[in-house]
């Protein structure tokens, strides 16, 4: 997780100040643990990338803002683009039938596969990101994107290893957040979740930490958590 150069640093910052990556057409790589609290262009979203391991082919852990809004369309018309988005959809519909066949359904008709009924699935789906019902899958999908990768920076930065982190290094890193991620994901029971207090103060510092204030699933979770925050040595319980 080497340092960036100068210029680059410069630059994004500037960037990120301005936010001139609209009329630039073009945005700069930045340390990744500079996106937390970092406002967007509108339309815009992160692409995080992130350093694991000596071996690792970055200089260390990045991400830079690109457009989010596309025009399907335009990809469409590339073949290899649209076989990946056909089997995209499948796996949506392979959802939608598995809520089917859940709620006792003996068949399944195929006037119910049509877009119109897999976006009314997916509007209504606990799984489809609206606010409803906690699940461990969704809270497990959330993790691992939006989440996992911060907060493996974080903790490096917090135990010294943002520029030194060997494969071992990382591999601990990612039991951490494996470890993080399986207690966020007890948080989908409907049962109050009792916590030792030591894992209490970790997940919320994960949440502090690896979140943003305007993420909604962070913000349930951590008022499920409803932990107070006393200065406790958080990381020895996620196993250091």
């Amino acid at each position: 997780m080497s340092t960036l150069t100068n210029n680059t640093l410069t630059n994004s910052g500037n960037n990120m100040n301005t936010n001139l990556s609209q009329p630039l057409q073009s945005a700069v790589f930045i340390p990744m643990d500079s996106t937390k609290g970092a406002k967007l262009s509108a339309g815009n979203r992160w692409c995080k990338l992130i350093k694991k391991g000596e071996n690792s082919k970055l200089p260390s852990s990045i991400a830079v803002e690109v457009p989010a809004s596309l025009n399907v369309a335009a990809y469409m018309q590339q073949s290899i683009v649209a076989e990946a988005v056909a089997e995209y959809i499948a796996s949506l519909q392979d959802a939608q039938i598995k809520a089917m066949a859940v709620s006792g359904q003996l068949s399944v008709q195929y006037s119910d596969l049509t877009p119109a009924k897999l976006a009314e699935f997916l509007a209504t789906s606990e799984d489809s990101g609206r606010i409803g019902q906690l699940s461990s899958e969704r809270i497990t999908s959330w993790f691992e994107s939006d989440m996992r990768e911060l907060l493996i920076v974080s903790l490096a930065d917090r135990l010294g290893l943002s520029d030194t982190a060997t494969d071992a290094d990382v591999k601990r890193l990612e039991q951490i957040a494996n470890q993080t991620r399986d207690n966020f994901a007890k948080l989908a029971s409907k049962k109050p979740v009792q916590f030792d207090e030591r894992v209490k103060n970790a997940l919320n510092w994960a949440l502090d930490s690896s979140s943003s204030s305007d993420d909604t699933m962070a913000t349930r979770l951590r008022d499920k958590l409803n932990a107070s925050t006393d200065n406790v040595d958080m990381l020895a319980s996620l196993g250091f």
